[in-house]
């Protein structure tokens, strides 16, 4: 008889009939991707299909692959928040200008001088946490006033800083006095620090 690549036969002189025995191997396990095709030359089977390329993901976010949907998954991780350098009269980037961004815990969250070269602004994509948030921004080489930094709705020339910055909703907890008849009445504050002065009564 024509046989399978996988198939052996025997003659059976009892019955006077060729025996066919032999079973085509089982497929294999396939990703969501992958097919199978048996090959009767070499005889195993050939699988074919690669997975899919991942997409690309901003600074916050995180690509897996679902193999039950056969596709990417992206999820966010934080706060994707833009920190700007600027140089826009010399263009001759950072020049000596340092951003450290520091958590409400005091804990540096990031720190840099944007790309290196010569640019007239740069711009770094972080990602945060909530919290609450200071930036600082060292000097230039020269001329403070012709670099800057933007960071979350905040900017300033070089040797500046901002603090209590609110990244993804968060309640910054800003120490003041809160009475209003103080003297040092501070209306951004949002706890009070027994700071507050008050006028000397009249005599």
């Amino acid at each position: 008889p024509t046989l399978a690549c996988y198939e052996t036969a025997t003659f059976d002189a009892a019955s006077c009939a060729w025996v066919v025995s032999g079973t085509q191997t089982a497929q294999p396990t396939l990703a969501c991707y992958e097919t199978a095709t048996f090959d009767a030359t070499s005889c195993t089977w050939v699988v074919s299909g690669t997975q899919p390329a991942a997409p690309s993901v901003g600074a916050c976010e995180v690509a897996t692959f679902d193999a039950s949907a056969c596709a990417w998954n992206v999820t966010s991780t934080g706060n994707s928040v833009d920190m700007i350098l600027n140089s826009p009269v010399y263009q001759d980037g950072a020049y000596g200008m340092v951003y450290t961004i520091t958590d409400q815990n005091g804990n540096v969250q990031a720190t840099g001088s944007g790309s290196s070269g010569s640019w007239a602004a740069d711009t770094t994509a972080l990602c945060l946490p909530d919290g609450c948030y200071e930036v600082v921004v060292s000097s230039a080489l020269c001329c403070n006033s012709s670099y800057g930094w933007e960071f979350a709705g905040q900017s300033g020339n070089a040797g500046t800083s901002a603090s209590y910055i609110s990244i993804g909703g968060y309640t910054c907890v800003i120490p003041g006095c809160t009475d209003s008849t103080a003297t040092n009445y501070d209306p951004t504050a949002t706890v009070d620090d027994n700071s507050c002065v008050y006028p000397a009564p009249c005599n």
